[in-house]
């Protein structure tokens, strides 16, 4: 085991609790040890756990899995996290209906294919309280 890698790997299930359930239903748990064990290889260690989600959504974009929900799941979690690090507006577009792809996660299910729909966009923020709201289509 690398040095480094529980904590690494900690960080991961900390800060993307929902895409790190999504891997383990989707791969098994012995994938994905050692996928993300992968990702603690090939990436330097980073010095905030949430930079450590950056560089795991980065190496998940040169390593694509094909997961329903997969992509969609990460991009919400790591921008929660980069707008509550940054505090910025985050906007963010989703390919699946993503109240349904997290009805399925609660279920321990992998998220259907019934869940896709057109492409709609939400924005993300912390100031002054938490919020995530749907972008009307015409600011798109």
């Amino acid at each position: 085991m690398p040095l480094g890698e529980p904590f690494r790997s900690g960080a991961l299930a900390e800060l993307l609790g929902s895409t790190i359930h999504l891997l383990l239903l989707a791969l098994g748990k012995d994938a994905l040890k050692d996928f993300i064990a992968a990702n603690v290889a090939g990436t330097p260690p980073a010095l905030f756990p949430t930079d450590e989600v950056v560089q795991f959504r980065n190496y998940l974009k040169q390593n694509p899995l094909p997961i329903a929900g997969l992509d969609d799941i990460l991009n919400l979690e790591a921008s929660l996290i980069e707008a509550a690090a940054t505090n910025t507006i985050v906007r963010l577009t989703l390919n699946k209906a993503i109240d349904g792809v997290l009805a399925d996660l609660a279920a321990d299910r992998i998220p259907g294919p019934s869940l896709n729909r057109s492409h709609s966009a939400i924005e993300i923020g912390v100031d002054p309280v938490p919020f995530i709201r749907a972008v009307p289509e015409e600011v798109l």
